[in-house]
């Protein structure tokens, strides 16, 4: 007899945990939605008005980002 998982958590059609400890990462909601869970890779081309840069630091190291447009930082 195979036992039965009951949904302890639920996010919004991709993520659901299991009292069991089990965790399912399936999307289950509309198709169109579903490019929202791709990860971007870092390109610093704008493509449709932006552009993404990985930044490594040491963990003890403050960090303090900064937003900026194609005419300059935003303020």
């Amino acid at each position: 007899m195979a036992s039965v998982k009951n949904i302890v958590e639920e996010v919004s059609s991709w993520l659901r945990v299991y009292d069991d400890g089990t965790v399912d990462r399936s999307w289950t909601g509309p198709p169109e939605l579903k490019f929202f869970l791709n990860s971007v890779p870092p390109h610093r081309e704008f493509i449709d008005g932006v552009a993404t840069n990985d930044v490594h630091r040491p963990k003890h190291q403050p960090c303090r980002p900064h937003i900026h447009s194609r005419n300059g930082p935003l303020h």
